[in-house]
């Protein structure tokens, strides 16, 4: 029999007296009873409803096992639990379990907060998800939530995982994936040991969602010893980068190769920055690149720029580049603090074009197979002792209207082909008892060769114990002349000229040399200045 509310309703009768006039009353009671018919039917349908979706919320999970590897869609298997599992619900799989796809990519829904976790830890109870190379892995979908827990995400064509909504991968990997290791336009951790490695392509590319003005997204964030290593890519190996990049605790990028940008590719749109922050010891190493072993940074058009911090002794160490080494690009930023480093990188620790390097607490560019820092258009400031120190070219390298300040003891020091080559209307400044010491160039200018520029030294600042065949200290020359000034107890001291000319300074006709405040030129070898009028 089929159930209708409406045979609840028990209709009045009506019945004629016989011999009398028919009852008016019974047409009243008749009128009366439909407005109650209509109120119980609609609290019946309404109940039915109430049933039927309670019905349905009772179908999902909060906790689904999966110990089928199939793919067919039945009970037990991995798509199928995506499907059955309720918001916020657990998905525990088999540990040791593999997982091949056959029916396209694992599409976690839009408003749907889930986990997929393997119990077990360990690359010998990995649980896999392999899409074999026929389709990406998974898609999260916008708004969409998904934790991975000691899950393995291999195989993909076209990627592994596609993150529109927010992905935390804890442990596991994603690796062995074409054309990239994840695509994040939305929010994405790595914890936990987490690594993107061995991809062919990108090991994740990060970049924001332009579907809404201001754009949201492309935050990308690793912690607790999580890497991308070992991905192959052409712009970014390890990351190509459009948003905020954030390494924290450990983290690391290394052995990545590409094109532009072994390690990272950072490169802004024309609205908005593009960031790579490294904290708590996090680390860019052995990445290779024609163009920015560790990092390039993108120019850019418009109003973006690329900027590259690192704090906490953070550092980037031993990449390889024909150009940039370390970090390479122009219109941006380069700021470290907290004694990190850029260090023992081939060929040399930073290039910027029209861009800034500031280096703050006792932070230092080190040991780098050619230039520490050539730069262009702007600025170069060292803070706090930090120090520019041991490199193979020139501590610093500048042209075009630069500026290169040295505050608060800081130091430019045994760099094996001179202190600073400065050109062009460039300014270089010492102040804070700062100093320019033990470099060396079989040319002019051990210190500073100072060329159309200015040299100023302020508050007990000091050139020493610098060597060169001419100007031991500095090479001061030029065609609109070049000129040095000494304020403020500053000295010239201790400097050799090994072709016999020029100990402290070399300065050539048409420029200048200017002593102030009890500032001096002392012990240098054969001489003090020459010629010996300009001291």
């Amino acid at each position: 029999m089929t159930f209708h509310p409406l045979r609840l309703v028990r209709r009045p009768v009506m019945r004629a007296h016989v011999g009398a006039a028919p009852h008016r009353g019974g047409r009243v009671r008749e009128a009366a009873a439909i407005p109650r018919a209509v109120s119980l039917c609609v609290a019946v349908l309404l109940s039915v409803t109430v049933f039927v979706a309670a019905a349905q919320a009772a179908e999902c999970k909060m906790n689904v096992v999966v110990y089928d590897s199939g793919d067919s869609g039945l009970r037990g298997q991995l798509r199928n639990a995506i499907a059955d599992v309720c918001d916020g619900g657990t998905i525990r799989v088999r540990p040791g379990i593999l997982i091949r796809l056959e029916q396209g990519e694992l599409v976690i829904p839009s408003a749907k907060t889930l986990t997929i976790m393997n119990p077990s830890q360990g690359v010998s109870t990995a649980a896999v998800i392999d899409a074999d190379g026929a389709s990406r892995v998974i898609v999260v979908q916008a708004a969409a939530d998904l934790t991975l827990s000691n899950v393995m995400v291999r195989g993909g064509s076209g990627g592994g995982i596609n993150n529109q909504g927010s992905l935390t991968v804890v442990g596991g990997s994603v690796t062995g994936n074409t054309g990239f290791g994840i695509l994040n336009t939305g929010d994405a951790t790595l914890s936990d040991d987490a690594a993107v490695t061995a991809n062919q392509g990108t090991g994740v590319l990060n970049g924001k969602d332009f579907s809404s003005f201001p754009p949201t997204g492309g935050n990308l964030t690793l912690e607790d010893n999580s890497s991308i290593s070992g991905n192959v890519g052409s712009f970014g190996g390890g990351i190509a980068n459009d948003g905020v990049v954030t390494m924290n605790e450990d983290s690391s990028i290394s052995g990545n190769v590409a094109s532009l940008g072994g390690g990272i590719f950072n490169g802004p749109d024309p609205f908005f920055d593009s960031v790579v922050t490294l904290n708590d010891s996090s680390s860019i190493s052995g990445n290779q690149a024609q163009m920015g072993g560790g990092i390039h940074n993108e120019p850019g058009f418009g109003g973006g720029q690329a900027i590259v911090i690192l704090n906490d002794h953070g550092s980037i160490t031993d990449n390889v580049a024909p150009s940039g080494g370390g970090v390479e690009g122009g219109r941006g930023a380069v700021t470290l603090n907290d004694d990190s480093t850029i260090a023992s990188n081939t060929s040399g620790g930073i290039f910027v074009d029209r861009g800034s390097v500031t280096l703050n607490d006792h932070s230092s560019v080190a040991n780098n197979q050619g230039e520490g820092v050539t730069g262009g258009f702007c600025c170069v400031t060292l803070n706090d002792q930090s120090a520019i120190v041991g490199n193979t070219g020139h501590g610093v390298v500048t042209s075009n209207f630069t500026s290169v300040t040295l505050n608060d003891s800081s130091r430019i020091s045994e760099n094996e082909t001179g202190g600073i080559v400065s050109t062009r209307g460039s300014l270089v400044t010492l102040n804070g008892s700062s100093t320019i010491s033990g470099n060396t160039s079989q040319r002019g200018g051990g210190g500073i060769s100072n060329d159309d520029g200015s040299v100023v030294l302020n508050g007990d600042s000091s050139i020493t114990r610098n060597a060169a065949k001419l100007g031991g200290g500095i090479y001061n020359f030029g065609l609109s002349g070049s000129s040095v000034v000494l304020n403020d107890n500053s000295s010239i001291a201790g400097n050799i000229a090994t072709d016999g000319l020029g100990g402290g300074i070399y300065s050539e006709q048409g420029s200048s040399v200017t002593l102030n405040d009890a500032s001096s030129i002392t012990g240098n070898i054969p001489d003090n200045c020459f010629p010996s009028s300009d001291c």
